[in-house]
């Protein structure tokens, strides 16, 4: 429910988001015309022949994209699956990848829509103060619009120093799985803390169980503030489905590499989630900014030619041609900045030229959908 604060506050939300296009009624999110076509059906029908004639428009969507009844079915099934008992058939993802190369992301968008609330749910049960956050109803208001047009929200509040400084101290003591270049080989090995973590070494991982036994960190990633601020953007009921935590260190090389996702990508997580990157460092353009291309979370903005090359990695030069390195967001920032991210966009980390960079990352999802593959 509202804060008292969140309550006095209610009409200038309302009246904020009326301009960004997210109440009841209207497109969300301003999504291209064939997702138009879907969220007009789900909204306003008002008759059976209304019903008939948005159907038919919807299957003329899905021929335009050649994705077959029994692709949606698929997926359908796969979701009930994953509701039951918590696991993915892997034929399942590999189709949503491709599904998504083939619609530029319409199908997941569509499948997501029936999993939305209405928002007036949404509406009453945002919360503008926590624990740790406090944020007014414009701030509220201006992180969505942010995610709306770039994909990205930095909050305007970030975690104090002490705070950033009892989760680094948590992590001194934890198992990490680390990944090594010498004499031009990987080598992956297992660190039982901090500081057995070998030269060399590009990033150590914490395991998501040792990083759940934080009781500190898990108030965090469940944090009141954060939930609603993804619940709304996503119009759903949403949880932690998974959280990483790593340290990058410099590479004696200072090259990218696509296996410590170095090089451009999209995720393909679930239908739909957003992550938060809570940056335990000061981030500068020395120690491994996270980069991103605006704009691009949205379905059917992505070059059908990238597209096409499945979910691969993209090197810098190749990015360059579709997107000039001007149009590329560095994430430079100081330790406890927090970011709101639609991943669904072009994005990467970089090399580090020095120092570390540590980072703690939840990710929210209405379902662990993709996560547990069998």
């Amino acid at each position: 429910m509202f804060s008292k604060r969140g309550s006095l506050h209610l009409l200038a939300i309302r009246l904020d988001l009326r301009n960004t296009s997210l109440l009841l009624g209207k497109i969300p999110f301003n999504l291209f015309p064939l997702s138009n076509e879907f969220n007009l059906l789900v909204y306003n029908m008002i008759s059976t022949k209304d019903f008939e004639d948005r159907l038919s428009t919807i299957s003329e969507i899905f021929d335009a994209h050649s994705i077959s009844r029994d692709d949606v079915l698929e997926l359908l099934l796969a979701m009930t699956v994953n509701k039951k008992y918590g696991v993915t058939p892997s034929r399942t993802h590999l189709k949503l990848v491709e599904l998504f190369c083939r619609s530029s992301g319409l199908i997941q968008d569509v499948i997501h829509r029936f999993r939305h609330v209405p928002l007036r749910e949404t509406l009453n049960s945002i919360v503008l103060q926590s624990e740790y956050l406090s944020i007014s109803a414009m701030d509220f208001s201006n992180i969505m619009k942010d995610l709306k047009d770039t994909g990205y929200a930095t909050l305007p509040v970030r975690l104090d120093k002490s705070t950033c400084k009892e989760i680094l101290d948590y992590a001194q003591f934890q198992e990490y799985s680390c990944m090594a270049r010498c004499d031009s080989q990987d080598i992956r090995y297992t660190a039982s803390n901090f500081n057995d973590i070998q030269p060399y070494t590009l990033s150590a991982s914490m395991e998501e169980s040792c990083i759940l036994r934080s009781i500190l960190i898990t108030k965090i990633i469940n944090d009141p503030v954060i939930l609603s601020l993804v619940s709304f953007y996503l119009r759903s009921n949403v949880s932690m489905r998974a959280v990483s935590f790593w340290h990058s260190f410099e590479s004696a090389d200072h090259q990218p590499r696509g296996e410590l996702a170095q090089l451009f990508h999209y995720d393909l997580d679930e239908f739909r989630w957003l992550k938060l990157f809570i940056f335990l460092t000061d981030v500068t353009y020395k120690n491994g900014p996270h980069v991103f291309i605006s704009g691009f979370s949205r379905p059917g903005y992505k070059a059908s030619s990238l597209l096409s090359r499945g979910y691969a990695r993209i090197s810098d030069d190749d990015m360059e041609h579709y997107h000039p390195r001007s149009s590329w967001q560095y994430l430079t920032c100081p330790a406890g900045t927090l970011t709101l991210a639609d991943t669904r966009c072009w994005h990467k980390g970089t090399a580090l030229q020095s120092g570390v960079r540590s980072v703690l990352q939840p990710e929210y999802a209405p379902t662990t959908f993709s996560k547990n593959l069998i």
